[in-house]
């Protein structure tokens, strides 16, 4: 039961879909942090659905890319990207790890979140292009996954580490029985890989060359997810849902990277 309510919370949360079931039980926070993978492969799913629909409109390439950019902040809300503001804010101060905390908590965006969020934009948006003009779907359906694995990512350091004294984490007791199951999660994720490279083609150039394109995708996704993490952690001195969010955020921009990169060559 306090699965189900986890999944509920997770997609009222961190989803701007309309949640039929507006419960909360903060017993199943722990719950709703396992369930946050699951969210991003929905979300994912549709992603992937809105780039075949878009495909098949008379849209110019730029205006597709531009939707396509645009859906990952706005289905989920803004608030992965909040937290990627806020972080940068932080970091880039190059302040006190007292004074980076207290930015970090602050409401008001300064300047490096705007300079850096245009940043992002304009590379994402200008890698975007390329996957909306490719004729592959079979890369672009690592679209499908590379949500649930930054997520998974995120998922796995805020269970893994301490959390920061201003961090909403902090008040949480978390459950043994939910302690360190963002493993499953991986396991899940790596299986989906694997099924997807011998299922997909059976001949050595699509072994070598779609899958190995959403194998390499899905790593970035995770490598990024996790250097992002681990980064922005050691400079303030532990996680929060902001970290978590900066997390999701420069891995989701790193998939989509690697999977534009290998439409140039494949």
């Amino acid at each position: 039961m306090k699965a189900l309510i986890g999944f509920l919370m997770a997609w009222g949360m961190f989803s701007a879909i309309p949640c039929p079931s507006k419960k909360w039980d903060e017993h199943a926070r722990g719950w709703m942090l396992i369930m946050l993978p699951l969210i991003g492969l929905i979300l994912g799913g549709i992603w992937y659905g809105c780039l075949i629909l878009l495909k098949m409109t008379s849209l110019p390439t730029a205006a597709t890319a531009a939707l396509m950019t645009a859906f990952p902040i706005v289905i989920s809300g803004g608030i992965h990207t909040d937290g990627f503001m806020d972080v940068c804010d932080a970091i880039l101060s190059r302040r006190p790890i007292e004074e980076k905390r207290k930015i970090l908590k602050d409401s008001h965006n300064g300047s490096f979140a705007v300079i850096f969020l245009v940043i992002y934009f304009a590379v994402y948006f200008g890698f975007m292009c390329g996957i909306t003009s490719s004729h592959s779907s079979v890369i672009a359906a690592s679209m499908i996954v590379i949500p649930a694995v930054s997520r998974a990512a995120s998922s796995d350091f805020i269970f893994s580490y301490r959390p920061l004294e201003t961090s909403q984490y902090m008040k949480t007791s978390w459950e043994k029985d939910v302690k360190g199951s963002t493993a499953v999660i991986f396991i899940a994720i790596a299986l989906m890989i694997v099924i997807t490279a011998i299922m997909e083609r059976y001949n050595t150039y699509a072994f070598f060359g779609e899958n190995a394109a959403i194998m390499c995708s899905l790593l970035a996704t995770l490598i990024v997810s996790a250097i992002a993490g681990a980064g922005a952690k050691k400079s303030l001195g532990g996680m929060s849902g902001d970290i978590s969010g900066f997390m999701i955020t420069l891995g989701e921009l790193a998939g989509v990277v690697c999977c534009s990169i290998f439409t140039i060559y494949l």
